[in-house]
């Protein structure tokens, strides 16, 4: 006659779930498992295969709390959507240390990133952007908050809410205006057919004009205000010094 189950699967995913909290991943296995339901190991072979199952199951259970955690967080916010996630996630880091340990500091290889679009996606409909732009943005500042919120999980720093916040905003701030810059540039160089060269030396412009079909190859420029002879290369308005 098989062995009748009294402690339930979702039991040991809570108790699991607590072992984690308290002492981290590397604490868990079927003993202690077994000593925080106070029975045998046997209730934990009966609902899963092994070890590997019952850690698929409380991943499972760990991204339940975590999307929980995230859904409260920004339900309660001060700031603007995207804002608010990456702030919610780095919330997650400070109060979950062990949970985002287990969740994020581990191998992602084969973990399709849903996350990662539902927040471009917030940056694009709040900001008005394209994808190209906004994917290059969201990339910059999901590394940033990702560093910043592994190095709280790991009590490497320990930094207040007001400063986690005003980091987060200059380094936006900053990528903002970068891409922003760079896009002006683009549009400034599609109505640019020509422009003087200007001497590497002192800044100074030469005589030397260049067009947008105009390539040089190890071609020498004269200063004639320093008298200083220069080698470039040129190509589709570019110039490089050699």
């Amino acid at each position: 006659m098989p062995a009748k189950k009294q402690i339930s699967k979702e039991n040991i995913l809570e108790a699991a779930i607590d072992i984690i909290r308290q002492n981290g991943v590397n604490a868990l296995n079927a003993r202690n498992v077994a000593e925080k339901l106070k029975c045998s190991t046997q209730p934990i072979y009966l609902s899963f295969s092994g070890m590997d199952e019952l850690k698929i199951s409380l991943f499972q259970e760990a991204i339940k709390i975590y999307q929980k955690f995230i859904s409260e967080e920004m339900s309660r916010s001060e700031y603007p959507p995207y804002k608010s996630y990456g702030m919610s996630y780095v919330h997650f880091a400070k109060k979950e240390k062990e949970l985002f340990q287990f969740l994020f500091m581990c191998d992602r290889s084969k973990e399709k990133d849903r996350e990662f679009n539902e927040m471009l996606f917030l940056l694009m409909d709040n900001n008005k952007m394209d994808y190209k732009t906004a994917s290059k943005i969201h990339m910059e500042m999901w590394l940033f908050g990702h560093g910043i919120a592994t190095m709280l999980a790991t009590s490497y720093i320990n930094l207040d809410d007001e400063t986690i916040s005003n980091y987060m905003s200059d380094v936006y701030q900053g990528v903002r205006y970068l891409y922003d810059t760079k896009q002006e540039e683009i549009q400034n160089y599609e109505n640019i057919n020509s422009k003087w060269i200007n001497c590497p030396v002192c800044g100074n412009k030469t005589n030397n004009k260049l067009r947008k079909d105009t390539v040089l190859k190890n071609f020498p420029i004269f200063c004639p205000k320093c008298k200083n002879e220069s080698l470039i290369d040129a190509s589709n308005l570019f110039i490089k010094i050699k």
